[in-house]
Formats: C-alpha cells, structure tokens, sequence
C-alpha cells in the first residue's frame, strides 16, 4: 500500500486553501481506538501511538473549532475498555490516558471487541437527544493495530455493521500489523500502513487537519482521507 503521508494535489489540503467560515452548530464524534497488547511495547510503539493520538487532538482542540469534535478513546488487547467517554477535544487535550500495555495486562488482540464497543458507544450517542440547534455529521473511527486478530470472533461482520453509521480508518502499525485483515475492516480506500512512529505522528496529523476543513467545508471526510492515501 501507499504510504505517502500528504498528497499535494489533494484540493482539501492544497497550500493557499481558504476554510471555510466555522459553524459553530455543527459538530462531529471521532471514536480514536488503539491496540494496547503487549506487542505495542516493543520498539516503544506505544508511546509512538499515544504521542499520534495527542497530536491529533491538538489539532482538533484548535479554537478555530469551537468545541465542535467530541472524542473517544477505546483500548483493546483480549478485550476492549472505554478509557474516554465522548468529550470535546479542547478538554480531552488536558488529560488523554497514555497506551499502557503492561496496565492494561492483555497479551491477544481482539479486533472485534473494539469494534464491537465503538459501536455500542456510537450507538449511544446517536440516541442521546442532541442540544437545540445543534446537528452531528457522519461521525469516524480511527483503528490503529500493530498485529493481528487472535482472540475473539471474525471482526469483518461487526465492521460491517459499523460501517452503516460511521466511516472506520484503519491504521496498520509496524511490520506485523495484519494490512490485509485491517483493509477489509476499514472503509473503502480508508487503510493505510505506517511503518514508523514519525509516519504515524504525520498521519494523525493529518486526519486532525481534514477533520477540522471537511467538518466546515461541507466535504465528506471519508473522501478528503481516501484522496491522501
């Protein structure tokens, strides 16, 4: 797979763009689930993955957006936990939960209990009557995993499901991580291998910066990242 990071003849990312004016009504839920197994500690992948994560954040807690990303952060090894629940980026920024592996005491990967929680939390939040005025567009979750699915069931029909509410972002970590299998999960063109912690911080990045110009511009993200495969 291409791994550039940014692709120049991108328009959402091109030099010179001009966002959009910020409507501060409408607002979007991002569901950030990492790979906590024992693995990530190897070549100081966690850090690597939590620094991504942060790096993100930043970006969206930027106050250009106006409290308009709500985030929430899933870990999973054997099974997945909630550290997050949804909260806007501009607070979460303060107090993002690092990606311990050695707390967290899973040695598996279980990729479909993380899908599975995501979309239970989504589910939630859909349900939850939103304040006067204010509208959500089509919500993303970004999966990063540095292995591949040993415990738990098939992970492709729960994706599935998931991909009826959210778009899913699938992030391959390292050599190990299984491309093919987080290809199927991910929505079309939305998978990506980054081979290194420099790569992954870039691309974190980048999904920060297409979420703050696709949520004002109007643009599905879904098609501003698939442009910068």
């Amino acid at each position: 797979m291409n791994t550039q990071i940014l692709n120049p003849s991108c328009p959402i990312l091109s030099p010179g763009l001009r966002r959009a004016k910020v409507h501060s009504l409408r607002r979007q839920r991002a569901v950030m689930v990492g790979d906590a197994s024992l693995s990530m500690n190897v070549n100081n992948k966690s850090n690597d993955a939590f620094d991504s994560q942060l790096v993100c954040l930043q970006q969206l807690a930027l106050p250009i957006n106006k409290g308009a990303f709500e985030i929430a952060v899933i870990h999973f090894a054997d099974r997945a936990q909630l550290i997050h629940p949804f909260e806007q980026a501009s607070s979460l920024v303060n107090h993002l939960a690092p990606l311990d592996p050695i707390q967290f005491q899973g040695n598996g990967t279980n990729l479909a209990s993380a899908l599975e929680l995501t979309l239970q939390i989504l589910k939630k939040a859909e349900s939850s009557p939103a304040d006067n005025g204010i509208s959500y567009t089509r919500p993303i979750s970004v999966l990063m995993s540095d292995g591949c699915q040993t415990v738990g069931p098939n992970p492709i029909p729960i994706a599935e499901e998931l991909k009826q509410i959210c778009d899913i972002l699938a992030i391959a970590f390292g050599p190990d991580a299984d491309e093919a299998m987080l290809r199927k999960i991910a929505t079309d063109q939305l998978s990506i291998r980054c081979r290194s912690g420099a790569e992954l911080r870039a691309y974190f990045a980048l999904i920060g910066q297409t979420l703050t110009v696709t949520r004002t511009s109007g643009q599905p993200v879904s098609k501003a990242l698939a442009c910068n495969q």
